[in-house]
């Protein structure tokens, strides 16, 4: 998870998934409320497909803000 922070920090769309998928599954990295959803957003904003889904499947209903 730290890889996945250090990545997202420098702008990399699939790390910045990554790391709020595992989040979501329980494996804390600290994030605040919210920032699972913006960086599924920002990586679905970026071209990734999963994440993009996500969105549409997901944090539609609320279900990526923790």
């Amino acid at each position: 998870m730290e890889w996945f922070r250090k990545a997202s920090d420098q702008g990399h769309p699939h790390a910045s998934y990554n790391l709020a998928i595992g989040h979501m599954q329980g494996i804390h990295e600290h994030l605040d409320r919210g920032d699972a959803e913006r960086l599924i957003a920002k990586a679905a904003e970026n071209g990734v497909p999963e994440a993009a889904d996500m969105m549409d499947t997901h944090c539609v209903w609320g279900n990526c803000d923790q």
